[in-house]
């Protein structure tokens, strides 16, 4: 009995370890990688496993950050794959939106303590859009651009939007 129960220990010791290994290297894997989907799905239960408004907007924040990070990555590449770029860009504008949505409904519930996070997401919105500019510059695709400045314009309307609100409850 106690072999099977060793047994059992080892394999889950194993799994458990082959996961944690999995999800750290899926972690680093941009779009158009094997681990990616790995990637998003990870981020995927961590949403789904944070209960806090303002840790899910502080990780709503580092998600954008890393969607980015890795469009910033595929225009520094030699070739620029355009479907790529594309479909990052996408996912910038998509996850700008979440982040964005829990930011306003964390005002609504919270009374102010969003504020930090909304503090966060206009410095980075300010290096994101930098990123953006230069994707559009690199990009040769006419979708690719069109969509670059989309995502430029979603950034400046979430800023105008955000500093009328952060205003007004300042009382000044």
């Amino acid at each position: 009995m106690k072999k099977i129960i060793y047994i059992i220990l080892s394999i889950i010791v194993v799994l458990g370890l082959g996961g944690w290994y999995l999800a750290t290297e899926a972690n680093a894997a941009g779009p158009g990688d094997l681990l990616y989907p790995v990637d998003t799905a990870v981020e995927a239960v961590e949403r789904f496993l944070t209960f806090d408004d303002i840790a899910l907007a502080e990780f709503e924040q580092e998600v954008l950050d890393e969607r980015v990070e890795e469009l910033e990555a595929l225009v520094e590449e030699e070739t620029i794959d355009e479907e790529l770029v594309l479909g990052a860009t996408e996912k910038v504008s998509e996850q700008r939106a979440k982040l964005q949505t829990h930011i306003e409904e964390g005002e609504a519930t919270q009374e102010g303590s969003m504020e930090q996070v909304q503090n966060r997401y206009e410095v980075k919105a300010e290096e994101h859009i930098q990123v953006m500019e230069k994707v559009e510059t690199k990009a040769t695709g006419e979708d690719t651009q069109q969509k670059v400045q989309e995502a430029v314009k979603g950034y400046e309307e979430s800023l105008k939007g955000s500093s009328g609100s952060s205003g007004n409850g300042n009382g000044k």
